[in-house]
């Protein structure tokens, strides 16, 4: 399992690497993008720490996060979905910063600092999430001998992880200097992750015991007191 998990890792920097400085190249035909490869480099790091992290405290969790099997084909178009609405955010995050931005950013200092912020508190929030829920696959299925988790995020609302996911993605948006893609990013995950969100919670309503109850306390998807 360990050279999966290496072999998943490398592959996830690759890919963000290429969502991230792919488009600039395009647009500029250079690779001279220092925010970029500082939002590469910060993706780099907490990946590889939280792949080690993960394989020693829960291996489990990271057995089920590499596994693909039993996906729904409703689950795959949601995922589907979702990374060609990533893809598409990244890419818009390129061309506002280099074709001209939609709306001036902060400082160099306060995009910066403002951005690697909220960006920690979105990866505090998805690690709290994966430490309280060992059940959180990669795709939609009952796991054996799951439970219903009500505690921790999940006490707020119904999918912490998204939640986490919107400070976490509008923190690189600012650390690449865009605040135009920083402020859709609530409405693009939002939108976008919601026929993931159906899809999971219409198999756990169904499939899995007291989920349907847990939905009735906790009325919030992952917004608290909104959505």
């Amino acid at each position: 399992m360990v050279i999966r998990t290496i072999a998943s890792t490398a592959m996830s920097m690759a890919i963000f690497a290429a969502m991230v400085l792919g488009p600039s190249r395009l647009i500029t035909g250079g690779w001279d993008w220092r925010r970029g490869w500082l939002a590469v480099a910060a993706f780099f790091v907490e990946t590889a720490v939280g792949s080690l992290f993960f394989l020693v405290t829960d291996p489990a969790l990271v057995r089920e996060r590499m596994s693909a099997r039993g996906q729904s084909s409703a689950d795959r178009r949601a995922t589907l979905l979702i990374v060609l609405l990533m893809a598409g955010w990244f890419l818009a995050a390129a061309s506002d910063v280099h074709l001209g931005p939609m709306l001036p950013a902060p400082r160099p200092s306060v995009s910066l600092s403002l951005g690697l912020g909220l960006h920690l508190a979105g990866l505090g929030l998805i690690v709290w999430t994966l430490r309280v829920n060992s059940f959180a696959a990669a795709v939609v299925k009952i796991q054996r001998e799951q439970r219903v988790i009500d505690t921790g995020p999940y006490a707020l609302v119904r999918h912490p992880m998204y939640l986490g996911s919107i400070f976490w993605l509008a923190g690189f948006a600012l650390v690449l200097e865009s605040t135009a893609t920083a402020l859709a990013t609530l409405p693009v995950v939002v939108l976008g992750f919601l026929p993931r969100m159906k899809t999971e919670e219409a198999t756990l309503s169904r499939d899995l015991p007291g989920y349907a109850e847990y939905q009735s306390r906790v009325r919030a998807r992952i917004l608290p007191g909104v959505f």
